[in-house]
């Protein structure tokens, strides 16, 4: 599960097409769950272990988690509704 999003800036400073991004983390509570989304410059580069371009933490109020079948499925579908997501695709 992961979605292609391009980004403005990577942490090399230029605009990268297309990335691969995935939640590499996702802690919940009560009121709140905390996603860490590393982008990769390809899926292939984030499955041998390579450095991300870019990561972001993310909170997301448990009351905007729509319900799926795994807590990561919640994830990805609340990602998608956030701005910086808005026209990222599933990959």
């Amino acid at each position: 599960m992961a979605l292609s999003s391009s980004l403005p800036e990577t942490n090399i400073g230029i605009p990268l097409n297309n990335t691969y991004a995935r939640i590499v983390s996702m802690r919940c509570e009560k009121n709140e769950a905390m996603l860490i989304v590393s982008h990769y410059a390809s899926a292939e580069a984030s499955h041998i272990g390579s450095m991300s371009v870019f990561d972001r933490t993310m909170f997301a109020p448990t009351s905007e988690l729509q319900p799926a079948d795994t807590p990561l499925a919640m994830g990805y579908a609340w990602l998608k509704t956030q701005p910086e997501y808005t026209s990222a695709e599933d990959c």
